[in-house]
């Protein structure tokens, strides 16, 4: 399920139009010219009252940007954690007595495709 954020990348202000534009899959072009339209009649308190209080309790969205980040730094630790639970087992198998494991095999490990 979707949640409702603040957008990131299309704010004029404190991204809240852009954020139910995102949301609702509509032009926030269009959100603005509502929330202005709302402004100049007689509710012009509560919706700024409204939008003030979204800019504050409403999470900013990810950006793009964070997003790739994010998404490398989990797929390097599963890389790191694949490497030590490798490394692990092969030192387990050297400490048992075993023959040592081959070299090939332990300096192999499986990258997930990117």
């Amino acid at each position: 399920m979707k949640q409702f954020t603040r957008s990131s990348t299309n704010r004029v202000f404190a991204g809240v139009c852009g954020g139910l534009g995102e949301y609702f899959h509509i032009d926030p072009r269009i959100i603005r010219l509502i929330f202005l339209l709302l402004l100049v009649t007689h509710l012009n308190l509560l919706i700024v009252t409204l939008y003030f209080l979204a800019a504050v309790f409403v999470p900013r969205g990810e950006s793009p940007l964070e997003a790739e980040f994010r998404n490398f730094y989990e797929r390097q630790a599963d890389w790191m954690n694949k490497a030590k639970d490798k490394s692990q087992t092969i030192f387990q198998n050297q400490r048992k007595g075993g023959h040592p494991t081959n070299l090939r095999e332990a300096e192999h490990v499986d990258d997930e495709e990117e």
